[in-house]
């Protein structure tokens, strides 16, 4: 597994995301997001294929 400085980092990036859906001029209170790797993120892919 992942130790020290690295570890620490990728748990900061994926820790305590948040999401908020906006249509037109209304907008969803903020959702907490527990699983999964932010969309549009050049690391995505790569975290996806370290995990599998």
């Amino acid at each position: 597994g992942m130790r020290g400085v690295a570890h620490k980092w990728l748990a900061s990036y994926l820790n305590k995301r948040n999401q908020q859906v906006s249509f037109f001029s209304g907008s969803s209170s903020k959702q907490t997001i527990s699983h999964g790797v932010p969309q549009g993120s050049i690391l995505s892919p790569l975290l996806f294929l370290l995990y599998v």
